[in-house]
C-alpha cells in the first residue's frame, strides 16, 4: 500500500545523505509506475508520499500560515452522510497540538505527519483505530516513518535483525500482536498516537482508548437495525467517482 513516508537527522545534516534514504524509500513504494510519488527537503528533513491520486489528490505538503508543511493519507467525515475529505493544514495542526489532542473529535481512517522547519520538529499522529498504518524507525543518525517496513527497510544500509517473537506469532497466528514486526528496532504507531519528534527528544501520547466509550446495552434487533445503518453510511461515504468506485480497504 503507497502512503508517507520521511527521515529526520538526529544529528549534523550534512553528515547524513537524507535525500538518498528518502529516494530510495519512494523507490520501494512506488511499485506501479502509474503511481504518484512527491518528494519535499529541508536542511533537517526528507519525505513525502506516493498515492494513487484517488484520495488527498491535492499536491503535498499542504502549506500552513506559519510555515509548517502537512502530509496527510487518509480522509475524515465531517457529518453523517458527507463524503470523505481532506483537512486543511491548519486543522490537522490545531488537531494534534496542546497536552490533550483533539484528533479524537475527528472521524475517519488516517495518517498524517507535520514537519516544522523553524522549530526542527515533526510530529506524527494517525486515528483512533490505526487503520491507515505508519511504522517508525531510528538509528543514532534519523529517525524515520513509513506506511511501509519496507520503505524502512530501504532506507537502512543494512537489514536489522530478524524479531523470532514476531515470526512465531507471524507463523502461530498468522498475524502480528500490538506494534510488533518481523525486525528489531522497527515497530508500528500505536493506534491513537501522536508523537512529537526533534533531533534530541521524543514525546509519545496516546489520545484515545475503548475505555472512553460509555457502556450501553441495546436489545438486539436495535442493534441489527443500527449496524445495517452504519454500513449503508460507510458505503456511501466511500464511494468515488472514476474506475475506482469503492474505497473500503480503509
Amino acid at each position: 500500500m503507497p502512503g508517507l513516508f520521511g527521515i529526520l537527522a538526529k544529528r549534523d545534516p550534512s553528515e547524513v545523505d537524507l535525500r538518498g534514504k528518502a529516494q530510495r524509500m519512494a523507490v520501494s513504494l512506488k511499485t506501479r509506475p502509474w503511481l504518484e510519488e512527491e518528494l519535499w527537503e529541508s536542511r533537517w528533513f526528507c519525505g513525502g508520499r506516493v498515492h494513487l491520486g484517488i484520495l488527498n489528490p491535492a499536491p503535498q505538503p499542504m502549506l500552513a500560515a506559519d510555515g509548517r508543511r502537512v502530509w496527510f493519507d487518509g480522509e475524515v467525515y465531517p457529518g453523517s452522510a458527507a463524503p470523505g475529505m481532506t483537512p486543511e493544514a491548519e486543522q490537522i495542526i490545531a488537531s494534534t497540538a496542546g497536552s490533550a489532542p483533539a484528533l479524537a473529535q475527528l472521524d475517519g481512517a488516517f495518517g498524517l505527519a507535520c514537519f516544522d522547519p523553524d522549530g526542527v520538529g515533526l510530529t506524527l499522529g494517525n486515528d483512533r483505530l490505526g487503520l491507515r498504518p505508519l511504522y517508525v524507525t531510528e538509528t543514532v543518525e534519523w529517525f524515520a516513518y513509513a506506511s511501509e517496513v519496507k520503505a524502512l527497510l530501504a532506507a537502512r544500509d543494512t537489514l536489522p535483525a530478524l524479531d523470532e517473537t514476531g515470526l512465531r506469532q507471524l507463523i502461530g497466528f498468522e498475524y502480528l500482536f500490538g506494534e510488533r514486526t518481523l525486525w528489531k528496532g522497527i515497530e508500528l504507531l500505536p493506534p491513537a498516537s501522536v508523537w512529537k519528534i526533534s533531533p534530541s527528544s521524543q514525546a509519545r501520547r496516546r489520545y484515545w482508548s475503548f475505555d472512553e466509550i460509555a457502556r450501553d446495552p441495546r436489545p438486539e434487533e436495535e442493534v441489527r437495525e443500527r449496524f445495517a445503518a452504519l454500513w449503508r453510511r460507510a458505503i456511501a461515504r466511500r464511494q468515488k467517482e472514476g474506475t475506482m468506485p469503492l474505497l473500503l480497504s480503509g
